[in-house]
């Protein structure tokens, strides 16, 4: 398992202009036994803490180029006087949130990720009999 803790800026509604974005401190989670999957975590604000999980893929697409439909979306910005940025659009029900990182902080998650397990050799960490096991057993 890998894991890094990043600092969010939870940007503000469109409809705010002027109003400074929130700034929190979210967890990136990897797991070789899903090999698919991140999950960012929210350590503040809430309980219980907010977690999102979704396709490591559609982070490391979304550094070089924007990815995602639907509910995760992830799309580099880069604005005038400050560094690379990563957006995260999450979307559930009538809600949108739109997260901003660092692109190295990003990268400092996924170079781990991609060591454990390189992209597209999940399937090869990936231990099928264990989860049809469990799968029949509830």
């Amino acid at each position: 398992m890998t894991t890094h803790t990043v600092e969010l800026e939870l940007l503000p509604d469109p409809d705010e202009p002027g109003r400074p974005p929130a700034v929190l401190r979210g967890t990136f989670l990897y797991c070789t036994r899903r090999p698919f999957e991140v999950t960012l975590v929210l350590l503040e604000g809430c309980h219980p803490k907010p977690r999102w999980t979704f396709a490591r893929d559609l982070l490391l697409d979304g550094v070089r180029q924007p990815a995602g439909e639907g509910e995760v979306r992830v799309r580099l910005t880069r604005r005038s006087g400050r560094t690379a940025r990563v957006e995260l659009i999450l979307v559930s029900g009538g809600w949108c949130s739109v997260f901003s990182l660092g692109l190295i902080d990003l990268v400092q998650f996924l170079i781990p990720t991609m060591d454990l397990v390189p992209p597209g050799e999940e399937m090869r960490v990936l231990d099928l009999d264990d989860g049809l096991a469990r799968l029949l057993n509830r």
